[in-house]
């Protein structure tokens, strides 16, 4: 996108219904990227995802050169920041769109489809809804957490956000062995190769904890210096070195939940991730924190020592199920 065109465009997102716009898209959009990018790891061409990712990120690009007037962009701030994202998120799912136009890989968008068929959407909601009853757990629950931790003054805040961003970095790799278990898995069962499909994700586990472990490591080995990257030496910077290294001994686990729990996903078997969710979040860490930060008197280290005793419990319950074998026979 040019500068001086786009200017005339930019009036569109200024302003008080600039903003509404802005919000509308920015919650739009990336339903559709997430849709689309899930399809994709279904079919393994991750390398058209990737693609699409540099496509987009270029196009994140626009937000610097509108909030800092650059090329002939107009300087709109911090203004420009939101634009930029609504145009990044705008031309992802355009880009995604195209490509399911155009047919790539068998699968694709058909306009002599019907509108709706009622019997996919049924079997889509049997997988989704515990999915996306799983995540709106996961915000609830981190979100009385945050509370809790706010209880024990302002250092410990600043010490806690950067901790869930050091844990949003450590989420990655996790998250990236979640969705190659979930499609390798998908593919055998649906290839009627249950054997293959145990095997794929016992090793992708195996490879998740190994590379976690080796993240859990550093975090723990470093976390002074992470620490200092967010904030100077002080009560905030002690707290945060503390929770890094709390975090750290969970982080192994995360793989092995995120991974097996992608596993059971893409067997259609969605109920049990959200069972040990549920579990860790509401049986034990929040409670758990409740009673070693506050009725116990540990402070805030009570509430951060909750976070690994939930994830080794998670996988506890998750390392049952997958054991159990009853997924390889899920009818979605």
């Amino acid at each position: 996108m040019s500068g001086p065109g786009f200017g005339a465009g930019v009036g569109l997102f200024s302003g008080e219904f600039g903003e509404i716009r802005r919000s509308v898209l920015n919650l739009a959009w990336p339903v559709i990227i997430a849709n689309f990018l899930e399809v994709l790891a279904g079919t393994i061409d991750l390398v058209m995802v990737g693609r699409l990712g540099v496509a987009d990120i270029a196009a994140l690009g626009n937000g610097v050169n509108l909030i800092f007037g650059n090329f002939g962009f107009p300087r709109l701030g911090i203004n420009g920041a939101a634009i930029g994202t609504s145009i990044a998120y705008t031309t992802g799912a355009t880009l995604f769109v195209l490509l399911f136009l155009r047919h790539r890989l068998g699968i694709g968008l058909h306009r002599e489809a019907p509108l709706l068929d009622w019997g996919t959407i049924r079997r889509i909601l049997r997988i989704g809804v515990p999915a996306a009853t799983e995540q709106l757990a996961f915000q609830i629950g981190l979100l009385v957490w945050i509370v809790m931790v706010v209880g024990f003054g302002q250092n410990a805040v600043a010490a806690h956000q950067i901790g869930l961003r050091i844990q949003s970095f450590v989420f990655m790799p996790g998250l990236g062995m979640s969705i190659a278990s979930s499609a390798l898995v998908g593919q055998n069962l649906g290839a009627r190769n249950a054997e293959l499909a145990d095997r794929t994700a016992r090793e992708a586990t195996k490879l998740s904890i190994l590379i976690m472990g080796a993240l859990a490591l550093f975090n723990f080995a470093f976390a002074d210096w992470i620490a200092l990257a967010f904030v100077g030496p002080g009560i905030a910077h002690d707290l945060a070195v503390t929770f890094i290294r709390v975090h750290a001994t969970s982080i192994p686990a995360i793989g092995l939940f995120f991974t097996l729990s992608g596993s059971l996903r893409g067997a259609g078997d969605t109920k049990w991730p959200l069972y040990a969710s549920l579990a860790g979040t509401y049986g034990l860490r929040l409670p758990l924190s409740a009673l070693l930060g506050y009725a116990l008197g540990l402070g805030v280290l009570g509430v951060w020592i909750a976070l690994p005793v939930e994830y080794y419990l998670r996988s506890v319950i998750i390392v049952r199920r997958f054991n159990g074998g009853a997924w390889k026979a899920t009818i979605v």
